[in-house]
């Protein structure tokens, strides 16, 4: 009785991996509501630098993401 108890917990946490698996993998795509979410982040960006300038560091750390994007 114990082995199924394992057994149906081990199933159950395979098919929650899966289920995961799954949903991170879904579309190479960007949809409209990723774009967008995307022009918001890039627009409050664009506010912050303007009230607090970055130093060269942080600039260089930007050029590195956008580069890597």
């Amino acid at each position: 009785m114990m082995s199924f108890r394992i057994r149906r917990g081990t199933i159950a946490l395979a098919l929650g991996a899966i289920a995961m698996t799954a949903t991170l993998t879904a579309c190479p795509e960007k949809g409209p509501g990723e774009k967008a979410g995307e022009a918001i982040d890039d627009a409050g960006d664009t506010l912050k630098d303007a009230v607090t300038p970055d130093g060269p560091a942080e600039k260089l750390g930007k050029k590195i993401d956008k580069a890597t994007d």
